[in-house]
């Protein structure tokens, strides 16, 4: 990869990186490693997870781990505004790029104000998944007001989906929104031929966390029903989260326990396998932006079922690479996911679809804009993408 004409040194900041465990990290972890191969100094700014020992790095990929805690499943880094500053001051960074909603960011955000550098922020999640968990809701209203305030720090806000813009602006957001699409991180084939099953079972996958905003009740109540009209059935869950235990329960009230497997956090290789071994990838969730796992899923060439609080237009087409249900339809759940195992053919054009539709989205094509918006905004131009 060619070195950059004008390297910069950037900071990074998101509660979650290596080990990445949510779409925000791996977006993280790809653009760091990127940024560092073309010669940018990148510090990071993060967490560190029990037990997890950063592996060898070049020079210029710098990570500072802040004392952490666990709140709700996540782990959430505590720095001081002084050890911010110090970090800011040493690594000499030039520009601050947020990625992650939290404590950290807002501290950090208004350090590196203070201190006169420019901020930038990928919306990678809203508001109301960090109220999500009923102890957070009592205090959506002062989320939306920090919120706010951190938005105005920042040169702009780069977001991967723009179904999301007018609801930013409507909740007063001012600053500069501008649209770039998340990279699929795994390599994507020019084409991908349909794998059949060797014992003809039709197996549908979800990946990522189990939490109460991915709406997972809605996929498992569709394929019990679905598994009591075809047998040969399997769903497969990868992720974990607080919400595992109920989850099991629920299968084991509706007689498919034995049909449905929990995986776990999958690591890259492991999770890859799941995906060219599925026939179909299901997002039903009620709350996304731009989910990572649906772009890696259409890299395999996999048709897609997503609620309608998922489907966006900037990159799923109704009907030609996804079919979307109501987020509390479990009819129509079923009927679409019996559609794709009853029509092979469906089923193919749509997993050919679905690759057609992210053969643009490789990393170095993505960052190679973000790049240049780091140099406008450096430059003191107008922020563009």
């Amino acid at each position: 990869m060619q070195l950059a004409a004008n390297p910069r040194r950037i900071a990074l900041v998101s509660d979650d990186f290596m080990p990445p465990m949510t779409g925000a990290g791996y977006y993280l972890e790809s653009l760091a490693s990127h940024l560092a191969v073309r010669g940018h100094h990148v510090v990071v700014l993060t967490s560190r997870p029990k037990g997890h020992h950063d592996r060898a790095l070049p020079p210029n990929l710098r990570i500072h781990r802040g004392l952490t805690v666990t709140m709700f499943g996540f782990d959430q880094a505590l720095f001081s505004p002084g050890q911010i500053r110090r970090i800011l001051h040493d690594e000499r960074v030039e520009l601050v790029h947020h990625h992650y909603l939290s404590g950290l960011s807002a501290s950090c955000s208004r350090v590196a104000a203070r201190i006169g550098l420019p901020q930038l922020y990928t919306y990678h999640m809203s508001v109301e998944l960090l109220s999500q968990p009923l102890p957070m809701r009592p205090f959506r209203p002062l989320l939306f007001a920090l919120y706010r305030a951190f938005a105005q720090r920042m040169k702009a806000i780069i977001t991967p989906s723009r179904k999301v813009i007018p609801q930013m602006q409507s909740d007063g957001i001012s600053t500069p929104i501008l649209y770039l699409s998340n990279p699929v991180l795994f390599d994507i084939p020019e084409s991908t031929a349909p794998k059949p099953s060797s014992d003809a079972c039709f197996r549908i996958l979800y990946v990522g966390r189990l939490a109460r905003e991915k709406n997972l009740a809605l996929l498992i109540r569709g394929f019990a029903a679905l598994a009591a009209r075809r047998p040969r059935v399997e769903l497969w869950l990868a992720g974990k989260g607080l919400l595992q235990p109920q989850l099991e329960a629920l299968c084991a009230e509706l007689g498919i326990r034995q049909k449905v497997q929990f995986f776990g956090h999958l690591a890259w290789q492991d999770l890859s396998q799941r995906y060219a071994q599925c026939d179909v990838f299901v997002l039903p969730s009620k709350n996304e932006v731009q989910p990572m796992v649906l772009l890696e899923a259409m890299s395999f060439g996999k048709p897609i079922v997503v609620s309608d609080h998922v489907f966006n237009p900037d990159f799923l087409d109704r009907d030609r690479t996804c079919l979307v249900v109501g987020a509390d339809d479990t009819p129509a759940m079923t009927d679409a996911l019996c559609t794709l195992m009853d029509d092979p053919h469906r089923k193919e054009e749509m997993g050919r679809a679905a690759l057609q539709a992210v053969q643009e989205l490789k990393p170095p094509v993505i960052f190679a804009r973000l790049e240049k918006l780091y140099d406008d905004v450096l430059a003191g131009r107008e922020p563009r993408i």
